[in-house]
């Protein structure tokens, strides 16, 4: 559940760029197309989370044809970080890969390892 004033939906178009940039700050490297093609391969794979109309948050969740999932790109503002709204988007994107997948495909994922107990 999400307090007034956030929503969680396909990223748009602007925002994939944004999206990118923050992978940088974090110092990952998505690569130098990579984000661009990933979006032209699964454009409903971007996820955003909004604080009226502004990108805090986002994530990624490839179907590849419904046989295996990955999700990856996780990033929480760091001003928003702490309040439980990633843990919101987490879910959100872990349920709706689930839904685009078959039954028994399984979902990898890449993380960073101070995450590692809440991934877990």
């Amino acid at each position: 559940m999400l307090p007034d004033g956030f929503s969680i939906a396909v990223m748009h178009n602007e925002e994939v760029q944004l999206l990118n940039d923050w992978a940088n700050t974090e110092g990952w490297n998505p690569g130098l197309s990579d984000i661009h093609i990933a979006r032209d391969f699964d454009f409903d794979a971007f996820i955003a989370l909004r604080q009226n109309n502004e990108m805090i948050g986002s994530g990624t969740i490839i179907s590849y044809a419904g046989l295996f999932g990955f999700m990856g790109l996780f990033i929480v503002r760091p001003d928003f970080r702490g309040v439980g709204l990633g843990a919101s988007l987490w879910h959100y994107r872990r349920d709706l890969l689930k839904s685009r997948l078959e039954p028994s495909a399984a979902i990898g994922m890449d993380g960073v390892f101070t995450m590692a107990p809440f991934y877990e």
